[in-house]
């Protein structure tokens, strides 16, 4: 099962059936961190300023996804990383408005940790999350929330924290309004209904 939100296709990200995938040297990845898309790289294919749409395979080499780092939203630490942001074009890693219509992380083997607001009210994402060839210890609070398109998630065996470590806030998938159910790879092969573990959400 992919790990994604709606079809991949290699376009040319103008709209959101067509999105663009985003080659690995162009994401912006520091010590196994992924920030998000390189702002150059942005700059140079969009010199129109256009709103764009991408799809992301994250590769092995990535074990932590940084705050907001599925979003084209600011940051000191995606500005400071070189990481295209968007906050009023005020800012200066700032150039235009983008959306991540697809995340697949069936290569993202070495993936431990999803910080804060990943893909926080991101609506394109749709269908079933699959993390299960992760190794994610820990999702934090708010990391898919708003994400009214996914109706499944498949968590690895691995993980350990949802939301805040000590449980004290942070829904992961608050909002995300037509999900179905959440299960672990294990459940991942069994129809929904059958699922004596699962929970829905």
């Amino acid at each position: 099962m992919a790990a994604q939100a709606a079809p991949r296709a290699d376009g040319d990200g103008l709209t959101a059936k067509n999105p663009m995938d985003v080659p690995a040297d162009r994401m912006v990845i520091i010590n196994g961190t992924y920030y998000g898309i390189s702002f150059e790289w942005f700059e140079e294919i969009n010199p129109d300023q256009q709103p764009m749409y991408f799809s992301i395979t994250l590769p092995n080499t990535v074990t932590t996804v940084f705050d907001d780092g599925f979003r084209d939203s600011w940051s000191s630490g995606k500005e400071n990383n070189g990481a295209a942001t968007y906050y009023n074009g005020s800012r200066p890693t700032d150039w235009a408005r983008y959306n991540v219509v697809s995340i697949d992380f069936s290569e993202a083997t070495s993936l431990t940790k999803i910080n804060k607001q990943a893909a926080m009210h991101n609506t394109y994402l749709s269908g079933t999350l699959d993390l299960s060839k992760t190794k994610i210890k820990t999702i934090e609070k708010s990391a898919f929330s708003g994400c009214t398109g996914l109706t499944g998630v498949v968590l690895p065996k691995t993980l350990e924290v949802l939301g805040a470590a000590d449980g004290s806030s942070g829904s992961v998938f608050n909002e995300c309004t037509n999900l179905q159910f959440l299960c672990t790879a294990d459940e991942s092969s069994t129809p929904p209904h059958q699922r004596s573990n699962s929970h829905l959400v």
